[in-house]
């Protein structure tokens, strides 16, 4: 989380993508209200509770993007008017449109390098072969019956009797399954390195965060499947770490440094990869 105090803005991809739990989200719907400033569109976001004004500029977190669009958003209090609004606008201009740009540049980059790997899937980090997916996935299930993990009851893993085996038909159910397997494989393990215990694990089609932890339920984006095994061990890290902090205050860091050096490398890399991972997921 990168916050401003004294300028009070707030970049919506770095602010959002770890997240102790669900709350504070990027509201996605579209603000009814909005103004024009320098030629951007600012949508304006009314918060009874806020006493300051406060921009967030970042990839919408809807499904699906349009190349080049950036949400740039303001919220205000109740009683701030349309001149207060343009005002704060005009005293960080040059923040605005510095931020815009390197989303734009992001963005064209992206757009490059996917095409460049047309046909192709980033899977745990490498760019693999669409039709090689289905052998990957199948050697999962295969492996899911015979592990160890997979008898385990508290993984919900293996399917019993009584329901049926996942589907793997389309692409995204391939990749939803094949990262369930690895993070559950992977939470167990690094659980037990760090003596916890949580409920459970899930993996969701979500963009607005790489994980969450929510009454020690663990919950993964299916973004992390274009992560390296690295920096989804990282993920880990951090939601597990939320079973003991419930914030990210000095003793979380810590505890999540002692089980991750790397962390602040991984954590980067994946904010610089965001809309990496997204692309190839909304490609699909």
């Amino acid at each position: 989380m990168l916050f401003n105090k004294k300028l009070n803005l707030l970049n919506y991809n770095e602010r959002n993508l770890f997240s102790v739990d669900s709350n504070g989200e990027f509201d996605s719907r579209e603000s009814e209200e909005f103004l024009i400033f320098d030629g951007y569109k600012i949508h304006l976001k009314k918060k009874p509770k806020s006493q300051n004004l406060r921009i967030c500029i970042g990839l919408p977190s809807k499904k699906k993007w349009q190349k080049s669009v950036i949400k740039i958003e303001v919220s205000h209090p109740p009683k701030a008017k349309p001149k207060d609004i343009m005002d704060f606008c005009q005293k960080h201009k040059e923040w605005i449109a510095k931020t815009c740009a390197r989303y734009e540049a992001q963005i064209a980059k992206t757009d490059e390098l996917l095409h460049s790997h047309g046909g192709k899937i980033l899977l745990f980090g490498e760019w693999i072969e669409e039709q090689s997916l289905a052998p990957i996935a199948q050697d999962f299930l295969a492996q899911m019956h015979k592990s160890d993990f997979a008898s385990n009851p508290t993984l919900n893993l293996a399917p019993s009797p009584a329901t049926k085996p996942p589907k793997l038909k389309t692409t995204k159910q391939m990749l939803s399954f094949i990262l369930l397997c690895h993070i559950k494989e992977r939470a167990q393990a690094l659980a037990r390195q760090m003596q916890l215990e949580y409920s459970k694990v899930a993996v969701r089609e979500t963009f607005t965060r790489f994980g969450s932890c929510t009454q020690n339920r663990l919950s993964f984006s299916l973004l992390l499947i274009c992560a390296s095994k690295p920096q989804i061990d990282y993920v880990i890290i951090h939601e597990l770490a939320h079973i003991v902090h419930k914030n990210h205050s000095h003793r979380f860091w810590n505890l999540v440094e002692k089980h991750c050096k790397e962390w602040r490398a991984l954590r980067k890399s994946l904010q610089n990869e965001y809309s990496l991972f997204r692309l190839v997921l909304e490609n699909l």
